[in-house]
């Protein structure tokens, strides 16, 4: 068994929130105990619900979310596209789904999309 724990949207969105004083006690003994990784989808969720359902802006969603993991305990998965995708969020009008792709193009990878606006995206960041 790994000392590594997935930690998945609800858990996050209580960490950060602070809705619900139970849960963000319970968060925080993890985040003090184990390792915890943070897949990609599960950030694009939290930044969803964010915008979406709490109706965060997105600046503040992703200075939320890059002030969570950079909490000692905690690691995104693909650091470098998670990192590139909130830069890329916090600046444009892409959602959270088009930005990591484009975190993909800036670590090499060809997108192939019929979405306009992130041809143009991408063509500028080429």
């Amino acid at each position: 068994m790994s000392d590594t724990t997935i930690l998945d949207t609800n858990a996050i969105l209580r960490y950060i929130l602070q809705d619900d004083e139970e849960k963000t006690k319970t968060v925080k003994e993890k985040l003090s105990e184990a390792r915890c990784l943070v897949p990609t989808e599960v950030m694009a969720e939290v930044i969803y619900v964010l915008v979406k359902y709490y109706k965060v802006s997105r600046k503040n969603a992703v200075m939320a979310a890059e002030k969570f993991l950079a909490l000692e305990n905690v690691f995104p998965k693909e650091s470098t596209i998670v990192y590139q995708s909130l830069k890329a969020y916090a600046s444009t009008k892409l959602d959270f789904v088009d930005c990591v792709l484009s975190g993909y193009q800036m670590q090499g990878y060809s997108i192939f999309t019929f979405d306009k606006k992130l041809q143009n995206y991408l063509k500028k960041i080429a």
